[in-house]
């Protein structure tokens, strides 16, 4: 589900010579009522950030022309864009930023002329338009129609990158020839209790004896319409595995991925029966669901969620973070886990300034009960930063490569 309009960022089409103007801002009339016109008179391309996240978010689908930080109407301190202010600051510094001030802020301006802030008064709607005339002039002019149509063409698809030489036949022969395998992952505490928790993957041995990964064969079950087979035949082999070291007094718990075209009202009583006919304890299977599979349906993905936590297994979201509205969907869908996005956690090492935005995603997540796990962990300069910022699970190749046999004997050094 989208975020609601007046926070969400709306970004127009950008065309030859119209400025791209990023709207630092939270829920407040002013950038409407003084861009509007403007953006009819010159043909702004405009999106609106309120949040760390939806910062982040634009930043990404920059380059931006100017950023125009608004306080929120009324306040003396405006300490919440002000942090946002230093967070664009320290993430852009290249990027011009200019502050729009109403009556009664003017106490703001020595701290943010000290930032190298430009600053103009709300009530001169007139310098606002100097201004933004000013930046769209240093503007260059766009790509011409026939250049974008000429990389347009050349870009390939995600099916044509992966999957390749796989057909959903092949798929389906794997499955009757039991050609499929799962291997499992470590997830390591750093600030939870080190219970034996492993990812579960999955990997398909072509006709050729080639061991395939996801990314080869997954989007052929997809086109085959076989996804929904395939999670719960993981599943079936998760729960005996978990019944079998129950048996011997083991303790384990197995994280299994769902993919979005699973999303089905009787998944869960699946589920259930068999967690039943094992006589299994349901803490010990967490589901998880990528954020963006439950974006595109999210009443359904709410309701499931809900039905697997009254089983009492555990639920997870994961590529969190990514999105302008990953809190939104944090608060609806109440995960008891969510994995935070590689795009943030692959960035740390080479770029700080992604330090504080894990910080927000990890105290927002803890705010709404749910344990963080950083995933794609993969180097040792990475987990002093994520142990500083609060993350309760990390994995990835720098503890551990996914191996066929379970290692259940928890990391704990993995934080000294």
């Amino acid at each position: 589900m989208d975020a609601p309009a007046a926070s969400a960022p709306a970004t127009g089409t950008f065309g030859e010579g119209k400025l791209r103007l990023l709207v630092l801002a939270e829920r407040c009339a002013l950038p409407q009522r003084l861009l509007q016109p403007l953006k009819r008179e010159l043909g702004l391309s405009a999106a609106r950030a309120g949040n760390p996240v939806e910062l982040q978010a634009a930043l990404r689908r920059g380059p931006w022309d100017l950023a125009l930080l608004f306080l929120e109407e009324g306040t003396q301190e405006g300490r919440g864009m002000l942090e946002l202010l230093r967070l664009c600051r320290h993430q852009a510094p290249a990027l011009p930023v200019a502050a729009v001030l109403e009556e009664g802020q003017a106490t703001l301006a020595p701290s943010l002329l000290a930032q190298g802030v430009s600053l103009v008064a709300a009530a001169q709607p007139e310098a606002v338009a100097l201004l933004i005339r000013g930046a769209l002039r240093a503007v260059p002019p766009a790509p011409t129609a026939p250049q974008a149509s000429r990389q347009a063409a050349v870009a390939p698809s995600p099916e044509q990158e992966q999957g390749q030489g796989i057909t959903p036949e092949a798929v389906r022969a794997a499955l009757e020839e039991g050609r499929f395998r799962l291997l499992f992952q470590p997830i390591v505490a750093l600030h939870a209790e080190p219970v034996p928790i492993h990812e579960v993957l999955l990997r398909m041995r072509g006709p050729d004896g080639r061991e395939l990964l996801p990314k080869d064969f997954l989007p052929a079950a997809a086109r085959g319409g076989l996804m929904p087979e395939v999670d719960r035949w993981v599943l079936t082999r998760a729960c005996d595995l978990l019944a079998k070291h129950r048996t011997k007094g083991e303790a384990l718990q197995l994280l299994v991925k769902l993919d979005g075209r699973s999303l089905e009202p009787g998944l869960s009583v699946w589920v259930g029966q068999r967690l039943r006919e094992r006589d299994l304890e349901a803490r010990d299977l967490i589901l998880e669901l990528r954020e963006a599979d439950a974006a595109r349906d999210l009443p359904t993905a709410i309701s499931l969620l809900q039905r697997l936590g009254e089983l009492g297994c555990g639920t997870a979201l994961s590529h969190f973070g990514a999105e302008p509205s990953s809190l939104e969907r944090l608060e609806a869908l109440q995960p008891d886990y969510v994995k935070l996005s590689p795009s943030l956690v692959g960035r740390l090492s080479e770029d700080p300034r992604q330090e504080a935005t894990v910080r927000v995603m990890v105290q927002s997540a803890h705010q709404a009960g749910a344990k963080v796990i950083a995933t794609f962990v993969q180097e040792a300069s990475t987990l002093t930063t994520l142990w500083q910022c609060g993350v309760d699970y990390i994995q990835g190749y720098f503890l551990q490569r996914p191996e066929e046999a379970l290692s259940l004997s928890p990391v704990e050094e993995a934080a000294g």
